[in-house]
């Protein structure tokens, strides 16, 4: 290779270069802006949900719980109005075929799920987004640990054309009794301090 071809080389690395580190930057610059709106917007659809589960009147408490399991996110002890024991909901992030799908697993004293809900994804539209249907979700109800989501017997079944999206569904449920059967007795002692 001659030298003004290794020029011509050096030239074209260093503007890729420039515009690389220029387009890194702005999108730093644009992730650091919106990531305060971001966690907002998710802390409103998370209220927003819990709300509609447990009651307009139904007050919680956050706790964020170190757990092996990389799905989980927090822990929500659900009140009444008159402070009374409500249930427990788990927040979980399972791996989806995409990214992670965000969803609250809610259940009653028992531990025993009263509702599903998918909070955020980005699953395939049409395909992983089946996920997020009230029909799938409903298969849920009544499940605990005594007979898991992921169970041959009585368990839920996996979407056909939609595995990838609806096996990290089912598996973020039992992660989610899992978490609520370990966890339940320690969280309700703390006392109720409404978010």
């Amino acid at each position: 290779m001659n030298r003004k071809n290794v020029c011509d080389v050096l030239i074209i690395t260093l503007k890729l270069l420039v515009i690389c580190t220029g387009i890194a930057l702005l999108v730093a610059f644009v992730n650091d802006i919106t990531y305060e709106k971001i966690k907002e917007n998710q802390r409103i659809k998370v209220e927003t949900a819990l709300k509609e589960i447990y009651g307009q009147d139904s007050t919680y408490k956050e706790f964020t719980i170190k757990s092996p399991e990389k799905a989980f996110n927090a822990m929500y002890v659900m009140y009444d109005k008159n402070d009374e024991l409500l249930g427990y909901c788990a927040s979980v992030s399972p791996m989806g075929f995409k990214a992670e799908i965000d969803m609250l697993v809610a259940a009653d004293t028992n531990k025993q799920i009263i509702d599903v809900k998918i909070t955020g994804m980005s699953e395939t539209s049409g395909i992983g987004t089946k996920v997020a249907q009230q029909d799938f979700l409903s298969k849920f109800k009544g499940i605990s640990n005594s007979c898991p989501a992921s169970s041959a017997e009585g368990g839920v079944d996996i979407i056909a054309g939609a595995t990838k999206s609806s096996k990290p569904v089912i598996n973020g449920v039992d992660i989610a009794l899992k978490e609520m059967q370990h966890y339940s007795g320690q969280l309700q002692k703390v006392g109720h301090v409404n978010e």
